[in-house]
């Protein structure tokens, strides 16, 4: 189970809609007791140099966490990964640029 929240560009701030997503992964993970997360930050090419995108998907994965602990989860059974701008999904056909200001959440065993 794979859930996606989108950021504005250059920024790590939770929307009310990437709220809405991280409330939903959390509902849904607070059905498998005892798995572990993780929070993937990306960025996009478009938003900076290689060390701004890296802070800035570190940002939008740690806002996420922080997030997802508001709605109930342990935080120590969650890991933050920062992607930088190393896998965009705009460069898919029909992507843009929206697309890469992501974080990506899912569960592992």
């Amino acid at each position: 189970m794979d859930f996606i929240a989108f950021f504005a560009k250059g920024s790590c701030t939770i929307t009310a809609e990437a709220d809405t997503v991280v409330a939903e992964f959390a509902d849904e993970a607070t059905k498998g007791h005892g798995r572990h997360f993780v929070v993937e930050g990306n960025a996009g090419k478009d938003e900076g140099v290689d060390t701004k995108v890296i802070a800035l998907s570190r940002c939008r994965a740690e806002a996420v966490r922080a997030d997802l602990v508001h709605h109930g989860l342990d935080a120590t059974k969650i890991d933050v990964i920062a992607k930088g701008s190393s896998e965009p999904i705009s460069e898919l056909r029909g992507g843009t640029p929206e697309m890469d200001r992501r974080a990506l959440m899912y569960q592992t065993e």
